[in-house]
């Protein structure tokens, strides 16, 4: 069961095993949204013997409460309710580990409150969001003229239930998100459970529109304050590109990057010996420091 921690009069549902004693791994999942545990359990099952592993519900997801009113739902929030889990459980010398747009809250959060972080490890995200999604509207084109203007028509006319237009979707997703076939069914209940109150307001009313707060979001000149190690992770095949990776990597002085060449942005299903092995040996390098 979850321990429950009041984050500006919510509760907050958060996870962790009882490796103490081990380094930390404070986890940040993607979203908005989307409760941790389809991505959270695979990590734990991985690292249990071996870290300390923190997760969490954000606000709005899995067991943890909703707003109150769907204007509570910013990147502002996300950061300030990071770094109150962190004060609760009394994290130094800990390893960040985000995935997504738990990639991009990484990045904002130890940009605004500098926590004594050991090391970041930044998967299947970007730094500009702007840039990233015209990564993301160049794939879409690569399914095909037909079904770019298809999408862009429903888009524009908010036709975003249409059968056509869904199914468009889920051809790239199984490109671009997920390449298992058939999806791993933590993923698919994931999906159906997904609170899109939490999701628009930071992007759109799904992943294409982007209309939300993040459409302008960049810290990609802000990377170079980064002054710890980071290690920078994606799938060749992600919908973010292999561009969003390197170009975090190349404006952060401490980094290396991993491309891994049979996955998109679920590389913990796709690739997982050489996912949970490449994030193994880069965490215990700082054994000392936890």
């Amino acid at each position: 069961m979850p321990k429950y921690v009041p984050v500006k009069n919510h509760k907050i549902a958060i996870y962790q095993n009882s490796n103490r004693d081990c380094p930390t791994l404070f986890c940040l999942t993607g979203g908005p949204g989307m409760g941790c545990d389809w991505w959270f359990t695979p990590h734990l099952r991985a690292f249990a013997d071996d870290f300390h592993m923190v997760c969490y519900d954000p606000l709005g997801s899995g067991r943890s409460d909703a707003a109150h009113d769907n204007k509570e739902y910013t990147l502002a929030y996300f950061a300030f309710e990071a770094e109150e889990i962190r004060k609760e459980l009394g994290l130094e010398n800990f390893h960040i580990l985000g995935h997504s747009f738990g990639s991009m809250l990484a990045v904002e959060y130890y940009l605004t409150y500098k926590p004594k972080a050991a090391s970041l490890i930044l998967t299947c995200g970007a730094a500009d969001v702007p840039h990233a999604w015209q990564v993301v509207d160049a794939l879409k084109k690569k399914l095909g003229h037909e079904a770019y203007q298809y999408m862009d028509k429903c888009e524009k006319n908010t036709l975003l239930s249409d059968a056509k237009y869904l199914e468009y979707c889920a051809e790239f997703s199984n490109k671009h998100f997920c390449r298992v076939n058939p999806w791993p069914k933590s993923l698919i209940d994931v999906m159906a459970t997904w609170n899109k109150n939490a999701f628009e307001p930071l992007f759109g009313k799904n992943f294409f529109c982007l209309t939300g707060e993040m459409k302008t979001w960049s810290r990609l000149k802000d990377l170079t304050k980064i002054n710890i190690p980071v290690f920078v992770l994606t799938g060749e095949h992600d919908e973010f590109g292999i561009q969003s990776a390197i170009e975090m990597a190349d404006n952060i002085s401490k980094s290396q990057t991993l491309i891994l060449k049979h996955s998109s942005h679920t590389p913990f299903f796709e690739e997982p010996d050489l996912y949970f092995s490449s994030l193994s040996a880069f965490i215990k390098k700082f054994k000392l420091l936890s």
